[in-house]
Formats: C-alpha cells, structure tokens, sequence
C-alpha cells in the first residue's frame, strides 16, 4: 500500500517537545524532532532545534517556539506553482530537487541498496525492476497517506518519487510527496520512513515484478541533479 508505514513505537497526545502545539494523534521521529498529525499530513511538526525542511524556501514556517511547515508556492514560475498543486510524483521531485534553477538540468539516477537512503535534497525513486512487466497493485481502501483516518481508493502506477526534506540523525527519514495514484488529492503530503531501509519496505510489495512468475523485489534509485 502507499500509506507511510507509521514507525513502531506509540505515541502519546501530550509528547514534552510538542506539547505547546498540542500535536495530538501524532507520529514522531524516533528522537523527538519531527512529528506528523495522523490526519493532517500537509503540515510538518518542528522541534525548535530541529533543522528546517529543505528546500527551504519551498516550506512556510509558523514559529510559535515550535515549527510546523505547510508546503508553499514554488516561486513565480506559473509550471512550478502549477505542479506545487498536481499529483504527478516525478514532476513534483524535480520542482524540490530543482529548486532555485532557472535553467533545465539533468537529473541523475543512481541505484541505491535497499537500506539506503537518499541525501536530503535528493529523492527516492522506487520501480518494478523489470519496467514494463507490471504497475503497482490497485488497493481498495487503502489509508489515505495525507490523512491516515480514511480510506481511499488507490490506483495502480508504473513508479513512486518522493523527495527527502529532512532527517533526523540517521533513524528517521521525512520526504514531501504527492502520488498519481491518488487522483483527488492535489496537495503535497509529508510523509515518515524508518531510516535504512523504511521507504522500500513500505512499496516493496507493490512495485513487485514476476517475471517468468517469480517475485522480483524492486529497485530504488537516488534521484538527483
């Protein structure tokens, strides 16, 4: 399924470092710098001495001692604010990995072990590694990833980016996404994987392929300029 796998351990309403946002509902990262409400992940929970999510011009920050980071217009390109709103996951990575380029670059695909994680800045990028041979498992009420309260139905795609915005230490990984898959929702999500290996557990079985009848695992490359 896509929905962020939440990390195993539980998480109490009244948490000491988000308390004063009253972050309740919540998956935190494993030391307590990030957090993400169950049910509205379109905004990013900070500790204040936690690193602000990068690009940073691309995050709005409302600092109340705390910081929570909605997801903001790229910048006066009428494309790039058309895509902030889009649900195309690849053209969504490159307006974050691109950000600040005026000009076109090329992007890079380096393959990456499956517990490894990009840099911040760079994206995962996770397929079938046999293209071609299948798109991802359509699920039927599925938890919707903005919003793990409801259910959605998903559809199938060929592959998934989503771009790494921070970290904490090497535990816990934060990307911003959005996913074709999910047609009616427009708006990026923030979503949390468990560090070395997290983000391909999560869409392992999805992006399976068979060639010859025989699962085949998925590949996942790092995705960047």
């Amino acid at each position: 399924m896509h929905a962020t796998a939440p990390l195993t351990q539980k998480v109490t309403p009244n948490v000491t470092q988000f308390a004063k946002l009253n972050v309740a509902n919540a998956r935190e990262t494993t030391n307590k710098r990030y957090a993400i409400q169950n049910n509205k992940a379109t905004d990013l929970y900070g500790h204040n001495k936690a690193a602000k999510p990068r690009p940073v011009t691309r995050f709005s920050e409302a600092n109340t001692g705390f910081s929570n980071y909605p997801v903001k217009y790229a910048s006066s390109d009428s494309k790039l604010k058309k895509l902030e709103y889009d649900s195309d996951c690849g053209e969504y990575a490159r307006s974050l990995v691109g950000e600040g380029r005026k000009k076109p670059v090329a992007y890079k695909h380096k393959l990456l072990a499956a517990t490894a994680d990009p840099k911040i800045g760079n994206a995962y990028f996770i397929a079938p590694a046999h293209r071609g041979t299948n798109a991802s498992a359509v699920a039927a009420g599925t938890a919707a990833p903005w919003d793990l309260t409801k259910s959605v139905v998903k559809g199938a795609t060929n592959f998934h980016v989503a771009t790494v915005v921070a970290k904490d230490s090497t535990d816990d990984v934060i990307t911003s996404e959005v996913n074709a898959a999910f047609q009616s929702q427009k708006t990026p999500w923030f979503s949390m994987y468990a560090g070395g290996g997290g983000f391909f557990n999560t869409f392992r079985m999805e992006y399976q392929s068979f060639p010859g009848g025989i699962p085949t695992d998925p590949v996942v490359y790092d995705y960047s300029l």
